[in-house]
């Protein structure tokens, strides 16, 4: 594939959107599709993972040429922070309630969650486009 990086960002958008947003409906239109889906259904993000890997020549994100791995964080003062991140989102949620309570406009509460949420939702794409 020709082109550098900034050019081929559409193309991954749109066939990342594409198995997001693909509807699950599609998948019983028979029972025979109904028992393969489980199996099928992770083969578009693979194969775009390993086709995506074999296209680009260097690191990161290269399967010709790999990037530097461990076993063991190369830097142990950055092993709290991992932590941090992976039980953010999941600890993040028993913390809705108390805000609530603690709120001086209580009322306000519902707007607040749908500005933080719409923030949350728009994120993603404007990681994918580097924007």
């Amino acid at each position: 594939m020709h082109g550098n990086a900034k050019s081929r960002e559409p193309l991954g958008l749109s066939l990342s959107s594409l198995i997001v947003f693909w509807p699950p409906i599609l998948a019983t239109f028979d029972i025979t599709h109904g028992f393969v889906y489980p199996l099928t259904d992770p083969f578009p993000v693979v194969s775009i993972v390993f086709i995506d890997g074999f296209i680009k020549p260097h690191t990161p994100g290269s399967l010709r040429e790999p990037a530097v791995t461990y076993l063991f964080p190369a830097n142990w003062l950055t092993l709290p922070l991992s932590f941090g991140l992976l039980m953010s989102p999941w600890g993040g949620h028993s913390v809705f309630p108390n805000i609530y309570r603690d709120m001086r406009h209580p009322y306000k509460f519902k707007r607040a969650v749908k500005v933080t949420f719409t923030f949350t939702v728009s994120l993603p794409p404007h990681f994918c486009l580097n924007v």
